[in-house]
């Protein structure tokens, strides 16, 4: 019998049920304001990531217009660019800092980026003596950028390992805490996608309309930051060579090496996970404005910007919500293998990106919609499933730095995918390039099959202590 398999390696979170009995005269209502306020600390940040990561689509293609010479072609790739390289940066570091200064800390760091980060991105001008806006919107989204990469790791742990709870009980297992923490990133996607619609149509200037749309990412990082100022920090010998959460480097880089060494393969195996799943994920949603035109049959030349930036809104939140809808669902399912579910959602990806592929040239926009709304189902399923395999089979000790390092191999492929996408449609089609995203979704099912451990494999040595709110 494997180590995941035997009962005496089961976390305590995997025999938890949904609604758990309460012990020394805690109450249900308690229990559910506990899970409220640790749902609010662990996904606040994820809310922000969603919002921030998206509303840059619909600025970009507002800027595009207002400031042609400014934010052309070349502008636009600086700031997504410099974004991009905030966050991958943001995983790797704030991961181990997390590990070594303690959760808390470490997430007001990061929620604290993001908020100054999204204040200073509504803020930019298009005075050339301040390097242009280019220039200043790249360097304003490579601090949110920062902020946006700690979320990833912090979420990991602190939905893991923190409660909020004197009892320690909450109204759901962290199994289903985590995929709620992952839906979150949806919920800030709709979140912008509903703001821009109503700025849209309350017919505000357009330089409003996207300084608005910016300055709206800082909302769930404040929230964020409000529920995590009164979480204490989990306490226990792995984590901490103290109370106070701080570890020294040296004890950090011997428990972590010894580690890697015993988890390599699993390690391994969730950033190239990662990394193919974000590669098309990433390159289907940033270009999803594209796609949305096309179906729809948008007119630039006659059609008003107003109309348009409305059309890709309403598309963008539909998917969002489509999306948020499935990983909901995983939450009532119950238990189901991290193994099995990234596996069966790489393949539904597989095929019906390749179906997408075969329908392109017949015309068929309703079919093709119905395509596109099933597989960002599989889509964010599969974040989940790529989120929780690092998230429930690395110590608490190494938690952080583990999913930031596969978080930011995730990030890694993404820049890759956006990269090479628009090149590759004008050199091989869409079709060809669907096609292609295809075949990458279905060596991700080869790589599952390969690295993927079936159960959580954190053992009782690395397993967190819950903390308490007196």
């Amino acid at each position: 019998m494997s180590a995941p398999d035997c009962p005496s390696s089961r976390t305590a979170d995997e025999q938890t049920p949904l609604v758990q009995t309460q012990s020394g005269g805690q109450t249900q209502s308690g229990a559910a304001l506990a899970t409220l306020r640790l749902l609010g600390a662990s996904s606040a940040g994820l809310v922000a990531d969603g919002y921030d990561l998206c509303v840059i689509n619909l600025v970009m293609a507002l800027l595009a217009t207002l400031y042609p010479e400014s934010m052309g072609p070349l502008g636009q790739g600086l700031a997504v660019s410099m974004t991009m390289l905030g966050v991958i940066i943001g995983m790797m570091y704030f991961g181990t800092v997390a590990d070594m200064v303690g959760r808390k800390k470490a997430s007001l760091c990061t929620a604290s980026f993001t908020v100054l980060g999204a204040v200073l991105s509504s803020c930019v001008t298009d005075a050339p003596g301040y390097g242009g806006m280019a220039v200043q919107l790249a360097v304003c989204r490579f601090i949110l950028g920062l902020g946006i990469g700690g979320e990833y790791p912090l979420s990991a742990a602190i939905g893991t390992e923190v409660s909020f709870n004197k009892g320690g009980n909450l109204i759901c297992s962290r199994k289903q805490l985590l995929i709620a923490n992952m839906a979150m990133f949806n919920f800030g996607t709709i979140l912008q996608a509903v703001l821009v619609i109503v700025l849209v149509d309350t017919a505000l200037p357009l330089e409003y309309v996207w300084r608005l749309a910016l300055l709206g990412g800082m909302v769930p990082s404040v929230t964020a930051i409000i529920f995590r100022i009164t979480m204490e920090e989990p306490v226990s010998p792995e984590l901490a060579d103290s109370n106070s959460g701080r570890r020294e480097a040296s004890s950090f880089a011997g428990n972590f090496s010894e580690i890697f060494a015993e988890k390599k393969h699993v390690l391994f195996g969730a950033c190239l996970s990662w990394m193919l799943f974000n590669a098309v994920n990433y390159s289907l949603m940033s270009f999803s404005h594209v796609l949305c035109e096309d179906i729809f049959e948008v007119d630039r030349k006659n059609d008003s910007l107003h109309k348009i930036i409305h059309l890709d809104a309403m598309y963008a939140l539909t998917l969002a919500f489509c999306g948020m809808c499935a990983q909901l669902a995983l939450v009532c399912i119950g238990e189901l293998s991290n193994r099995s579910l990234q596996f069966f959602s790489f393949a539904g990806a597989s095929f019906l990106i390749a179906l997408s592929a075969v329908l392109l040239p017949r015309d068929l926009m309703a079919l093709e919609v119905a395509i596109q709304l099933v597989l960002v189902c599989c889509m964010s399923m599969l974040g989940v499933a790529t989120y929780l395999v690092p998230t429930e089979n690395f110590p608490a000790s190494v938690r952080a730095t583990c999913v930031g390092i596969a978080a930011a191999s995730g990030k890694f492929g993404a820049l890759i995918g956006t990269s090479l996408f628009p090149v590759a449609v004008a050199s091989f089609g869409l079709q060809a390039v669907l096609l292609g995203g295809a075949f990458i979704m279905l060596s991700g099912c080869v790589v599952t099959s390969l690295f993927t451990p079936e159960g959580t494999s954190t053992s009782e040595k690395g397993s967190a202590s819950s903390s308490k709110v007196a």
